[in-house]
C-alpha cells in the first residue's frame, strides 16, 4: 500500500525513512532549518536537533553518485525508545532516454531494496510506516514519474495471516509506504498520483 500525504497528516509511528533526491538537492539540506532536517526531527520525535544535524551533515557529505549508479548513506537518529533508521539516496547524475529527469528506474530499485519494516526479534511493527521523502530537482517535471516509481516498488503481499484452523489463510495488507514531497502537491495532484499508484499495484497483482 502506498499513500501520498503531507507530513503533518501522518498518524502512525515512522519505522524508517527513505530520502530520495539528486546530489544537489540533498546537499542543500544540511542547515538546521532545512525541510529535510525538520522532516527527520518530526519523524524521530526528537528534540535534540544539534546532534541530528551533525549526523545528517556527515551522511550528506559521504554521498558520491556516479553517472550510472546512485549512492546511499545511512544514519541512525536517536529517539526515546530506539533509533530511527534513515537511508539517503542520491540519484545517478546522468539522464538518458530510458531514465528520465526523475530517474524512475533508480528510484524504484532503491525503494524496492529498502521498503521492509525494521523489526527487532519478538516485536510487531505492523502499526508503523516507512516514510519516503522525495526531493527531486525540477518538481513540476518529476513529481508524477517519481510517485509512480515508488508505487512500482512497493511490496504487495508481504505478510500472511497464520491459519489457526482448516480454513485457508488470507493475505494481510503489505508494509505501508507514506510518501511526502519537498514541494507539497496540490489536492488534484495528490488525487492523480494516488489513483495512479493504486492502479499500478492492482495491475501488478493481476
Amino acid at each position: 500500500m502506498v499513500r501520498f500525504s503531507a507530513l503533518s497528516s501522518l498518524s502512525k509511528r515512522v519505522n524508517r525513512v527513505l530520502v530520495v533526491g539528486s546530489l544537489e538537492t540533498l546537499q542543500a539540506q544540511g542547515a538546521s532549518g532545512s525541510f529535510l532536517h525538520q522532516t527527520l526531527l518530526s519523524a524521530s520525535q526528537d528534540a535534540n536537533s544539534s546532534a541530528s544535524n551533525l549526523l545528517l551533515q556527515h551522511a550528506l557529505d559521504t554521498l558520491s553518485p556516479s553517472a550510472d549508479s546512485g549512492a546511499t548513506s545511512e544514519l541512525l537518529l536517536p529517539r526515546a525508545s530506539d533509533a530511527l533508521p534513515v537511508t539517503l539516496f542520491a540519484l545517478p547524475t546522468q539522464v538518458s532516454r530510458s531514465n528520465t529527469l526523475a530517474r524512475p528506474h533508480a528510484i524504484a530499485s532503491f525503494v524496492k531494496s529498502h521498503n521492509k519494516l525494521v523489526t527487532k526479534r519478538g516485536e510487531n511493527a505492523t502499526e508503523e510506516v516507512v516514510l519516503v521523502v522525495l526531493m527531486l530537482p525540477g518538481h513540476t517535471d518529476t513529481w508524477f514519474a517519481a510517485g509512480a516509481a515508488v508505487a512500482r516498488a512497493a511490496p504487495l503481499y508481504e505478510h500472511k495471516l497464520k491459519r489457526s484452523n482448516a480454513l485457508p489463510g488470507s493475505e494481510a495488507e503489505s508494509d505501508p509506504l507514506e510518501v511526502v514531497y519537498q514541494t507539497p502537491l496540490t489536492a488534484d495532484e495528490t488525487t492523480l498520483v494516488q489513483h495512479t499508484a493504486n492502479a499500478i499495484q492492482l495491475a501488478t497483482r493481476l
